[in-house]
């Protein structure tokens, strides 16, 4: 008697279709899990067990000096020593003790030829030539030009202590190299002046900026630099620091 033959009818969506492999394609799915494996291993040996180590960095050094005794020997060699890995020399920075803290000591006096070199005119200066003044980074650098656009410019040199970590000891460093020519400075006429200016303005808050918007439209102009302390928002404060920057046209 002849066999019978049964076919089965395929059915594509049957899943166990999809989970039945001939002997070569198990071996070649192994191949491909193990040099899975095997690449996923190297990349984590390169990134985790050959990657430098960054250096200990103490940020508050420089503005707190008194913190410098609670450091050990060796921490404080990590901090005055390069920085290999991002090229970057952190600066160093003498001190004598006086009773029980540390203070920075004086400095010798720069010579008239070294200053003379590194001059800048502050509100005509871009963040290059901020750069090449001592104690000036490129993020102070940045803060303080975009402060200064503003304002409008900078009337008095002091207007730097207003600027986001800018110290006195600081800005008793850079008196020698500054200049500054207040015929730069953009003042604003109270008559025609926007409201997206004012919110740039540091010395108006927003609510002051929008307050005064709604004064002048329902009062009209001003005459003089003086109306704006008709503004009830205006304080004798706040006029006192926008007056030099006002210009009634």
């Amino acid at each position: 008697m002849a066999p019978v033959l049964c076919l089965m009818e395929y059915n594509p969506r049957e899943w166990k279709v999809w989970l039945e492999f001939t002997r070569r394609e198990l071996q070649a799915l192994s191949m491909l899990m193990v040099l899975f494996a095997l690449a996923i291993g190297m990349r984590w040996y390169a990134h985790v067990c050959t990657k430098p180590k960054l250096p200990i960095v103490y940020h508050n050094v420089v503005f707190a000096a008194d913190s410098i005794d609670a450091q050990t020997p060796q921490q404080r060699s990590e901090f005055e020593k390069e920085d290999d890995y991002s090229g970057r020399r952190y600066a160093k920075r003498s001190f004598e003790r006086n009773g029980d803290s540390l203070k920075p000591s004086d400095r010798a006096p720069y010579t008239p030829a070294y200053r003379k070199s590194r001059i800048v005119e502050l509100n005509s200066a871009d963040t290059i030539d901020l750069r090449n003044l001592p104690a000036i980074g490129p993020w102070l650098a940045r803060k303080i030009v975009e402060y200064r656009d503003g304002l409008g410019g900078f009337i008095s040199v002091d207007q730097l202590l207003e600027v986001y970590r800018m110290t006195p000891e600081k800005l008793d460093t850079l008196r020698p190299f500054l200049v500054l020519d207040t015929a730069w400075v953009e003042r604003f006429n109270p008559n025609t002046v926007t409201l997206e200016r004012l919110l740039k303005h540091p010395y108006f808050s927003a609510t002051q900026a929008k307050g005064f918007i709604s004064y002048r439209h329902k009062h009209g102009g001003f005459k003089i630099a003086a109306d704006l302390k008709k503004c009830l928002l205006i304080d004798e404060k706040t006029y006192d620091k926008i007056r030099d920057y006002i210009e009634v046209r």
